[in-house]
């Protein structure tokens, strides 16, 4: 047989007025739910600039002509890399397999401008995945890319508008 101790019994005697001591209520309103936004900030803030040469002229154009540079600022350059890419949706036939190429589409749908993403300093660069898919990555130290035609073409006068998408990732 289990003897009683003080605590046992102050314990039990507790139990029994908070379990007690709930009363039924009647609701007299609806019941409304507050919301809030928590938001943490990315722990490194980086700028973006991506600027079109200027005077480019439309008809045959030879491969590896630059026609826009970009950079960015605010990176540790140090310990991370620079991560590029074509932005999803803004041009055909993304190829990340061979410095990130893709096919422009001039305001006028017919026509068309052959790009690459290529590093400035140094033809070199990696790949790297972010949420299963893959970036052109600068090296280390790196924080300039320049926009290159990839092949000689035949450009047709128009407005050709590209999108750069760029993220400072460590790995």
């Amino acid at each position: 047989m289990k003897t009683l101790t003080l605590k046992n019994i102050v314990l039990t005697s507790t139990l029994a007025v908070i379990c007690g001591s709930a009363n039924a209520a009647t609701a007299v309103s609806d019941i409304k739910t507050a919301t809030a936004d928590i938001t943490f900030g990315s722990t490194s803030t980086i700028t973006h600039t991506l600027t079109p040469v200027k005077d480019l002229v439309a008809g045959k154009v030879a491969d590896k002509t630059v026609v826009a540079n970009g950079s960015i600022a605010g990176a540790d350059l140090g310990n991370n890399l620079i991560a590029l890419r074509f932005t999803p949706n803004t041009a055909e036939d993304i190829e990340p397999s061979i410095g990130y190429s893709a096919t422009i589409v001039g305001k006028n749908t017919n026509n068309k401008l052959a790009l690459a993403i290529q590093p400035v300093v140094d033809t070199s660069f990696t790949g790297v995945s972010i949420d299963g898919v893959t970036w052109l990555a600068l090296l280390k130290g790196q924080d300039a890319y320049k926009l290159q035609t990839n092949a000689e073409q035949t450009i047709v006068a128009d407005v050709y508008t590209v999108s750069i998408d760029a993220l400072e990732v460590t790995q």
